[in-house]
């Protein structure tokens, strides 16, 4: 494991370097993600680092204030002391006097150029990756751009490394890692504040109550989202990674957009001006709004069902230019899955479709063996 020390006024560069070393396979301790509400912070802090094969100090004009930061580099340069053996390494993240007990050591240098640094340090550490202990759990981060947008080639660029290991020991809950954009975390902190307000004026009872529930559903919303990523990646043994990432960027869009449109009513439209994009509730309660969804300038709806039985079914939308559609135009149809395979279709439409319905309304099926189904329009 490799111990981050640093300010939290640095916060914002080290969650972009940690999300890039975990993304290269390396385990990282960074106590946002560590420390839970009632730790106490020298045990967990003194814990990390002992577990560490290496301590990671970050140096700026802020962090060589900083008292933890001076504790932890204290701390390290005593188990160097004891074990006769070397764990701290430095990097430059800004120009800035060195304290003493670090002044003759050698660094990493990020204040020239970010990313030839972010280049030389993940070489370093992968260099001495004999010394790091093989993750069984690895952390999934998930990274975000402007609310509505994953990250989709640092995520499969780290399923292709670790996917073996999510085969064979499966994936849970703790190991996804959502790093969203400063941007929602404000807007979800302004509608917080707008809830005080609203409490403290006075309002009647009913609105605060809808004002509060809406609130109560967006987390209950962040938490379907981590519960859908799970499953579309449990699914690596039937799936390539590479259509399960395009089922993950729909699936979080389809989310958020239900998350922003809640939140848009308590901001008054504000997070829409963010995205630029008509956020809906649901995107696919019509044919208009997954339209707009996808993109696309219509959509069809199909039903996909097991001959076991026929009532238990999955109804979903694709493009009305889809390779399904185009079929269907020719003749009605009913017909088996493998005829109408097709990876964009199946994974762009019907994967992040029956999730959301599965999650969202739990009477709805959730499958994975489409071998057997068969398929008609709606």
């Amino acid at each position: 494991m490799i111990f981050l020390s640093h300010s939290s006024i640095d916060k914002p560069l080290i969650d972009e370097i940690a999300f890039e070393l975990i993304n290269e396979g390396l385990d990282i301790w960074l106590d946002k993600w560590e420390i839970e509400n009632g730790d106490l912070l020298d045990d967990k802090i003194n814990q990390g680092i002992k577990d560490s094969c290496f301590v990671i100090v970050f140096l700026s004009p802020d962090s060589m204030k900083s008292s933890w930061v001076q504790k932890e580099i204290q701390e390290t340069i005593s188990k160097e002391s004891t074990e006769k053996k070397k764990y701290l390494l430095l990097v430059k993240l800004k120009d800035c006097d060195l304290d003493q007990k670090i002044s003759n050591r050698l660094y990493t240098d990020f204040s020239i150029s970010f990313t030839e640094g972010l280049s030389n340090l993940i070489r370093l550490l992968k260099s001495k990756a004999k010394n790091i202990r093989k993750l069984t759990n690895p952390l999934i981060p998930i990274k975000i751009n402007n609310l509505l947008y994953v990250d989709t080639e640092s995520l499969y660029r780290l399923l292709s490394r670790i996917g073996d290991i999510i085969k064979l020991n499966g994936i849970q809950k703790d190991q996804i890692l959502i790093v969203q954009n400063k941007e929602y975390y404000d807007f979800k902190s302004m509608a917080y504040q707008e809830f005080d307000k609203f409490k403290i004026s006075g309002n009647n009872k009913d609105s605060i109550s809808y004002f509060r529930e809406v609130l109560r559903s967006i987390e209950d919303l962040e938490e379907t989202l981590i519960d859908g990523i799970v499953q579309i990646l449990s699914q690596g043994q039937r799936y390539d990674y590479y259509n399960l990432v395009k089922s993950v960027k729909w699936f979080y869009k389809s989310i958020f957009f239900t998350i922003g449109s809640k939140l848009d009513q308590l901001l008054n439209k504000r997070v829409k001006d963010y995205t630029g994009v008509e956020l809906v509730h649901s995107p696919f309660g019509s044919n208009i709004s997954a339209a707009k969804f996808y993109g696309v300038k219509f959509v069809r709806y199909f039903d996909i069902w097991k001959d076991t039985n026929p009532n238990d079914y999955i109804k979903f939308c694709v493009s009305d230019d889809s390779f399904i559609s185009r079929d269907y135009e020719k003749f009605p149809f009913q017909k088996g899955f493998i005829e109408v395979y097709d990876p964009t279709e199946w994974f762009k439409y019907l994967v992040p479709q029956m999730v959301r319905g599965g999650l969202l309304n739990r009477k709805l099926p959730v499958w994975w063996d489409f071998e057997k189904a068969k398929i008609g329009p709606s």
